[in-house]
């Protein structure tokens, strides 16, 4: 009650809501919460960083995947490709992808290079191609698709924003 009312109060303007758990122990547990969550209010959307195989689990449960750019995280084709073969390309929840973090670099070494975020430092291109084609897919079908960006992913998320769209 404490977490859903406020939530769902929001009503269309609510993004994605997200959750992160930084180990997948044990999918049942998973499913469990997520079945227990109200269903078509909200899209629910699940950050797990390191199993890529809980695709189609998810979508059974009517959770997104988020996809993410991040080194800790296999390349955003790769995870689209994965995704694309759990069936999520038939799905039409909306998609959810986070540029999170440069795949070269770690958290601490991308706030001590990025700051203070104003201009792009180190350009990711084949993970802006992923997103562009991400894109595409979801305008071809008609999806909704959130991306989300990071000043950690390039120095600095506007610039990042503008180099994006500018190769839609």
């Amino acid at each position: 009650e404490r977490f859903l009312q406020p939530v769902l109060g929001l009503g269309s303007r609510l993004g994605p809501v997200i959750f992160e758990f930084p180990r997948v122990e044990s999918a049942d547990r998973l499913e469990g919460f997520f079945l227990s969550l109200p269903k078509g209010v909200a899209t629910w959307a699940l950050e797990a960083k390191e199993d890529l195989g809980l695709y189609a689990r998810m979508m059974e449960w009517g959770v997104a995947p988020v996809l993410q750019i991040s080194s800790r995280r296999a390349p955003l084709s790769r995870q689209w490709m994965a995704y694309l073969e759990a069936g999520g390309g038939s799905q039409t929840m909306p998609l959810v992808v986070q540029a999170d973090l440069h795949p070269s670099l770690t958290t601490e070494e991308a706030t001590r290079s990025f700051q203070p975020y104003s201009c792009l430092v180190r350009e990711d291109e084949e993970g802006r191609e992923a997103l562009r084609e991400i894109t595409k897919f979801a305008r071809q079908n008609k999806r909704k698709a959130f991306i989300l960006f990071h000043n950690r992913w390039e120095g600095s998320a506007p610039w990042s924003v503008g180099r994006f769209l500018a190769g839609l």
